[in-house]
């Protein structure tokens, strides 16, 4: 290790490789999240029946909507980004993070209606029967989830 910074070219290329490594593996990583969503969507739609009519139907509801969730995804991001620039500010301004803080919140809250938008487009293509079950698996993996919470939380020393 201490004949590496001998040579400047090796340090560099050797920051460059370990910086592309990382964007690869992020990028990776989100291409990973996306598969994993398109199989669980994949899962859902084969418990609860869904036709190939149906199929399309939420294929475009999604698509129609796609461009305006990741925009306000986006949105989200950057107004988080920012709050996280007003606490690393040289002078804290509770003002300034008040306002961020708002800011958050607004862009947060216009996620959730475009996201609320499509879902509920989508509950609307669904059957009595297909709503029905899938309100059932949504309880079972609360529950599940639940389950699993308490038990991490049943690991942790208690603070006396």
């Amino acid at each position: 290790m201490k004949y590496m910074f001998r040579k400047p070219g090796l340090s560099i290329a050797l920051l460059a490789v370990m910086l592309l490594s990382g964007f690869s593996a992020f990028a990776g990583g989100q291409r990973f999240r996306e598969r994993r969503g398109e199989a669980f969507r994949e899962r859902i739609a084969e418990e609860l029946g869904i036709t190939a009519e149906q199929r399309q139907r939420i294929e475009a509801i999604r698509s129609e909507h796609a461009e305006a969730i990741s925009a306000a995804r986006q949105n989200v991001a950057d107004k988080r980004r920012a709050l996280e620039d007003a606490y690393a500010a040289e002078s804290l301004d509770k003002s300034v993070v008040d306002a961020r803080l708002q800011d958050l919140g607004d862009a947060q809250t216009a996620l959730m209606k475009r996201a609320s938008e499509v879902r509920l487009a989508i509950r609307e293509v669904l059957t009595p029967e297909q709503r029905a079950k899938a309100r059932d698996l949504k309880t079972k993996t609360r529950e599940r989830f639940d389950g699993r919470r308490g038990a991490r939380r049943d690991r942790l020393p208690a603070n006396d």
